[in-house]
């Protein structure tokens, strides 16, 4: 996480995917990003899908 400074402001960040494994591993990184980057609600959403095809992410979408 060291690189993160080199992103825009996360004040800017309208809408963020967290797309981490579907186990309470993935929700626990999910989460540590939301709160890494003081996410709000309304600007992040989980999406859980279990392989990464086209069609499972426009479905977890």
């Amino acid at each position: 996480m060291t690189s993160i400074s080199k992103y825009p402001s996360f004040n800017e960040i309208q809408s963020s995917f967290e797309t981490t494994d579907p186990d309470r591993e993935g929700e626990a990184i999910a989460q540590e990003v939301v709160l890494l980057l003081e996410l709000s609600p309304e600007q992040y959403q989980r999406l859980l899908f279990y392989e990464i095809t086209p069609r499972n992410i426009n479905e977890a979408i």
